[in-house]
């Protein structure tokens, strides 16, 4: 409703009609009180009184209806009769609206209502300017013009005082607000001194923090390259002694020992020629376990696969086999070396201690890559807890082999269901 009175005010008449029929559906959905209800139809019945005569007599009705039911009869029906008096106005019952605007007129004096009696001037000033009464028009338009002058008045008396107290108290605020600011930033200098040295100390704790961990992890970084490149060297190292070891027992004590069969032989002493036979192929065994020579004359491909029945027919408790793909000479000496001793500590420890049924060997290539897995079905082992008994290097061996390959080593391995090894390396 007073939204519809500030539309009034900037002559919006159709945002005024849209907030007074809002105001008028509150009142009729929500309301218990009567009083208003009169108000809000006496204005509709007002609005209604320039445009639509129709409406304006159904909200006039229903204005005059709230009005009885409410029982108030004196200031609430003011609206109502303000409304009506502009109603008969707007119908050209010049006489009924003057009687009824002059009687609101008294009650407007008596309660010193200054709006209501401006609008109520002006009301009567139009009525008798349409009676064509210059006289009576001009008197009530000259009580409304002074009505008007005196809200000016003190309306402008009002805001100068205003105006004038806010602009010493205005005045007071900022002499306090200047004081205040000066504090303030004597404040936050002390703050800020206080924060560059404890963000400066901080930096400087930071920044030796930051040097300190940067120089242990470079060492580290190098020790473990040292430890890396010293690895990969004994294991060089051993592949070398075992290679001079191997090659010595199989040209010199092999030999003496072929000698030896020979004589043997021309005496047809067999039980002590089959003695001779027994040392040399054991003789042979363990030079092709300190070295396999079989490398360089077949190939990895092939090694491998006589390794698997070779182990396949001296363990009977076991079953050995797999699919060993071709590879063509694609490796140096070194990198089949290290294969050929990883599926070799593998086989031994599942041999030794897996307690397996079976166990298969896997060698292919995928893209440049090659993929070698060895697994079993023996009792399996917990992996971090082998990793870190002292006494067991296997996989410690393996896992440096595989470093010098390059590659990545993954075990799969649960107590009671056994193991997989999957490793796998670059080509080149």
């Amino acid at each position: 409703f007073n939204l519809a009175g500030n539309y009034k005010k900037i002559n919006n008449r159709e945002k005024q009609e849209e907030y007074l029929l809002k105001a008028a559906e509150s009142e009729e959905e929500n309301s218990q009180e009567f009083s208003s209800s009169t108000q809000v139809y006496a204005a509709l019945a007002k609005f209604y009184s320039d445009s639509d005569i129709q409406k304006a007599k159904e909200y006039l009705d229903k204005s005059k209806e709230t009005l009885e039911n409410s029982g108030k009869q004196t200031l609430t029906g003011l609206y109502y009769n303000q409304a009506r008096a502009y109603y008969l106005f707007k119908t050209n019952k010049y006489e009924e609206a003057l009687q009824l605007a002059k009687n609101n007129l008294k009650i407007f004096e008596e309660n010193s209502d200054t709006d209501g009696l401006i609008k109520t001037n002006m009301l009567i000033y139009d009525i008798y300017k349409k009676k064509n009464d210059a006289k009576n028009a001009l008197s009530y338009y000259q009580k409304y013009n002074q009505l008007q002058d005196s809200i000016y008045s003190v309306t402008k008396t009002n805001a100068l005082s205003y105006y004038q107290t806010l602009y010493e108290t205005e005045k007071q605020e900022k002499e306090i607000a200047q004081q205040q600011a000066d504090l303030d930033i004597l404040a936050e200098k002390n703050e800020a001194k206080r924060r560059l040295i404890l963000f400066g100390g901080i930096g400087l704790l930071l920044a030796f923090i930051i040097f300190y961990l940067y120089r242990n992890k470079v060492q580290l970084k190098k020790k473990q390259a040292m430890q890396e490149k010293f690895s990969q060297q004994l294991l060089l190292s051993q592949e070398q002694e075992r290679k001079r070891i191997s090659k010595d027992l199989h040209d010199s004590l092999g030999q003496s020992l072929l000698l030896i069969k020979n004589k043997v032989s021309l005496k047809k002493d067999e039980q002590t020629q089959e003695l001779v036979n027994n040392a040399i192929e054991e003789m042979r065994s363990i030079s092709r376990v300190l070295h396999p020579f079989q490398l360089e004359d077949i190939g990895i491909s092939k090694a491998l696969e006589n390794l698997i029945n070779q182990l396949d027919e001296s363990y009977q408790d076991i079953y050995i086999f797999g699919n060993i793909e071709d590879l063509q000479r694609e490796l140096n000496t070194n990198k089949e070396i290290n294969i050929f001793r990883i599926v070799q500590e593998c086989l031994s420890n599942i041999i030794k201690h897996a307690k397996a049924k079976s166990a298969k060997i896997d060698l292919i290539v995928v893209d440049n890559h090659i993929n070698l897995s060895i697994k079993d079905n023996g009792v399996g082992f917990d992996f971090s807890e082998k990793y870190n008994d002292f006494k067991s290097l296997g996989l410690k061996t393996i896992k440096e082999r595989v470093k010098f390959l390059d590659g990545i080593l993954k075990i799969d391995s649960e107590k009671g269901k056994g193991t997989t090894f999957n490793i796998s390396f670059p080509i080149l």
